[in-house]
């Protein structure tokens, strides 16, 4: 129940903006976080110009935002703009943004790694679930042959006909029997 008694209002829910939206097509962790951490220091630090700035030639960056499906596009829709510097390509920030934006950012990071960790659960349930293959057999007639095998291998050789003989203990001097004793002649059990 909602306050007094009410009963709660059950609004429609929100539609995304297009900063969040940008960043819902982004599957990758380690690139959100990267945006992240850049849309973080650009709002904390607003007059910083290296934290308006943010070179694409770098390795880490080129690998985070331009090789990653759709984090380049997620960063124009934040107001960055893409810009030449000399022969460098470079992203400038043309606006200020606000503490909303990394929120955003960080509910997209927070999606995309339950979705993660979603897809290797499922993974491993569908490993766990297929049944363990022996190696070498593909199908249940290659399993079925290798059992026939087995089969007439076993019938080969027949049944134990041979029992076992006792052996002599070898004695502690090298020759004849072994001198063995028993509880009550070691004095042991005598009442």
């Amino acid at each position: 129940m909602g306050y007094a008694g009410y009963v709660p209002a059950k609004l429609p829910p929100s539609s995304l903006t297009p900063v969040q939206t940008a960043l819902f097509l982004v599957s990758s962790v380690s690139s959100l976080e990267l945006i992240e951490k850049l849309v973080y220091n650009a709002v904390v630090s607003p007059q910083e110009p290296k934290f308006k700035k943010v070179r694409l030639g770098n390795p880490r960056i080129k690998a985070a935002i331009i090789d990653t499906p759709a984090a380049l596009e997620a960063m124009l829709a934040m107001g960055w703009q893409q810009a030449q510097e000399g022969e460098e390509s470079v992203l400038l920030l043309s606006k200020s943004l606000s503490m909303a934006v990394v929120h955003d950012v960080q509910e997209a990071a927070s999606r995309a790694k339950k979705a993660a960790q979603e897809a290797q659960r499922t993974a491993q349930r569908a490993a766990a679930a297929k049944p363990a293959a022996l190696p070498g057999s593909d199908s249940r007639e290659s399993l079925r042959a290798m059992l026939e095998a087995d089969r007439r291998e076993r019938a080969a050789r027949g049944p134990v006909s041979v029992g076992s003989v006792a052996q002599p203990l070898p004695s502690a001097g090298g020759g004849g029997p072994a001198r063995i004793r028993t509880a009550g002649e070691a004095g042991l059990n005598s009442g």
